[in-house]
């Protein structure tokens, strides 16, 4: 029922049943459930105005939810080993002395900029009782800490179509009349 992970990226969206965590494949579906990215603002009102500025007061670090389902044997026992070396801990660490976040692939989060997690949650999976193990796999972004964007200065207007002035319309109206009669001329 799976697919493989290179199968499910040149698929394209929404395609992507599985992640990459490190340099392994996740065995068994893994969907990414419905969420969204937070930005932190500052809303600043001034007394007796109305409206407000905004300042940008850092992003927030997303908490992407997968639900994972094992339908075969073959994939929940192909799971374990990533279960206990990526999900056991809080943290990834190699050889036991140094830690270090997971790298994750999956097209929508990696689009969003987020490439690697560590743990938030993780279920004990349960069985739904017709052969189908399932839970949900919580992930919390990692992201060292960078300075964060200066308050906007001003808005960008939208994009509009210009309308065009009556000098706008005479020089164009000169311009045909100064090709007729160079065309006339030949």
């Amino acid at each position: 029922m799976t697919t493989s992970f290179a199968q499910s990226l040149v698929g394209g969206f929404p395609a992507a049943d599985t992640i990459k965590l490190g340099q392994d494949t996740m065995p068994g579906q893994w969907i990414l459930m419905p969420g969204q990215r937070e930005f932190g603002w500052q809303i600043q009102k001034g007394w007796g105005l109305s409206g407000a500025t905004v300042r940008p007061i850092g992003d927030e670090l997303a908490a992407p939810v997968f639900l994972v389902r094992f339908w075969t044997t073959a994939d929940w026992n192909a799971f374990q080993p990533f279960r206990r070396k990526y999900l056991a801990k809080a943290v990834f660490s190699v050889s036991g002395n140094k830690t270090y976040a997971i790298g994750i692939v999956h097209p929508e989060l990696n689009a969003l900029g987020i490439t690697a997690v560590v743990p938030r949650k993780v279920p004990w999976f349960t069985n739904t009782g017709k052969g189908l193990w399932v839970g949900n796999v919580e992930l919390l972004q990692y992201r060292p800490a960078v300075i964060v964007a200066e308050q906007p200065l001003a808005a960008i207007p939208a994009a509009a179509a210009p309308t065009p002035s009556a000098q706008d319309s005479l020089e164009q109206e000169q311009l045909t009349h100064q090709a007729q009669i160079q065309g006339a001329r030949g």
